[in-house]
C-alpha cells in the first residue's frame, strides 16, 4: 500500500490518499466526466482527469484505503445542465460527500 499527500492551494485542503484507485471506479468517473458539461477552459479540476494518473490523485476526488471514491468536490467547475436518475454519479455507492457548489444546473437533481 502506497500513500500520497496532495495539498492544493487554490482550494486550501490537504488529502491524504490510501491505496490504489480501483478500476470500475476511475471508469464511472470518465463516464460521469463525459457525460457532464462544463467548459475545460475555466475547470480547475475535471480537465486534468486523465488516464494517465490515478483517479484518486485527481483534484476534486477523494478515495478511501480500499481504492473506492468517497468524495467528489465538483464546486466551481462551470457544469451546467443538471443530473437525471440513471446519471453515472449514483453508481458511485460508496460516495460519501458531494460538493457541487457554484456551477450551473438549469434542472433539478435527483433526490437518490
Amino acid at each position: 500500500m502506497w500513500l500520497s499527500l496532495r495539498v492544493d492551494t487554490n482550494e486550501n485542503y490537504i488529502s491524504v490518499t490510501a491505496g490504489k484507485c480501483l478500476e470500475d471506479q476511475q471508469l464511472l468517473l470518465f463516464q460521469l466526466k463525459s457525460n457532464l458539461t462544463f467548459n475545460p477552459e475555466n475547470s480547475s479540476k475535471l480537465r486534468l482527469w486523465n488516464q494517465s494518473v490515478e483517479c484518486c490523485d485527481w483534484s476534486g476526488v477523494s478515495c478511501d484505503d480500499e481504492g473506492r471514491v468517497i468524495g467528489l468536490d465538483l464546486g466551481g467547475e462551470f457544469i451546467s445542465g443538471g443530473f437525471d436518475d440513471s446519471s453515472v454519479i449514483f453508481s458511485l455507492q460508496h460516495l460519501q460527500e458531494l460538493n457541487l457548489a457554484s456551477n450551473n444546473f438549469n434542472s433539478i437533481i435527483p433526490s437518490g
